[in-house]
C-alpha cells in the first residue's frame, strides 16, 4: 500500500502529466509553502524528534521546525499524504489525539458554503475500519485516502468548472 502510494506522489513530483501535478499537490498538501507562505512545500521535512506539527485548534497547525515556529492559522486540512494523514503529528502517524477540520471527503466536490468544498471534522477514527484488513505500514489511512480520490464517474470539478479527470488511469502510465 505504501509503496503503490509513494510512487502516486513520484509520479506527481517528476510532472509527467501537469493535470495530476497540479491536483495531486493540493490534495496531497504539497503545497504548503504557496498556500500559506511557509519555508517548505510539505510537512515530509519533519523529520527527527524535534520537528513536529501540532493543533492547538482544529482550524490552526503549529510547526516547529528547525527549532522555530510557524502557526498556520486558519488551517483547513486538504487530504493530507502517504506519511502525513489530516492531523498527524509526525511521519507515520496513525495515532495522532488530534481532530482537525479538512475537506478530503469532499475534495474539489464544491458543496459547502460559498462554492467552497464542504468542511468536516476528521480524525482517526475516519480509517480505523481498515486496519484488520491492511494492517501494514500506514495501510489503513491509505485506503481512505485513496477512496477518496477523484476516481471514474466522479463529480469533483477542475479550476474551469469542468468534471475532473479519474486520476486511476494516469497511475498506468
Amino acid at each position: 500500500m505504501e509503496n503503490f502510494s509513494h510512487a502516486m506522489e513520484g509520479m506527481a513530483h517528476r510532472n509527467s502529466i501537469a493535470y495530476y501535478r497540479r491536483y495531486f499537490y493540493e490534495y496531497a498538501e504539497f503545497d504548503l509553502d504557496k498556500r500559506y507562505g511557509l519555508p517548505f512545500g510539505s510537512l515530509y521535512v519533519l523529520w527527527g524528534e524535534e520537528n513536529e506539527a501540532e493543533y492547538p485548534t482544529s482550524t490552526s497547525m503549529l510547526i516547529v521546525w528547525k527549532g522555530k515556529e510557524y502557526q498556520v492559522d486558519p488551517y483547513i486540512a486538504f487530504a493530507g499524504n502517504v506519511h502525513f494523514p489530516p492531523g498527524a503529528r509526525d511521519h507515520y502517524d496513525l495515532e495522532s489525539p488530534y481532530t482537525v477540520e479538512s475537506t478530503i471527503e469532499n475534495y474539489r466536490l464544491r458543496n459547502g458554503r460559498k462554492g467552497k468544498d464542504k468542511v468536516e471534522e476528521f480524525n482517526t477514527d475516519k480509517f480505523e475500519q481498515w486496519e484488520d484488513f491492511c494492517p501494514d505500514c500506514m495501510g489503513r489511512w491509505l485506503i481512505f485516502w485513496r477512496q477518496n480520490m477523484p476516481g471514474l464517474n466522479n463529480k469533483c470539478v477542475d479550476d474551469k468548472g469542468k468534471p475532473m479527470k479519474n486520476w486511476w488511469p494516469f497511475l498506468f502510465y
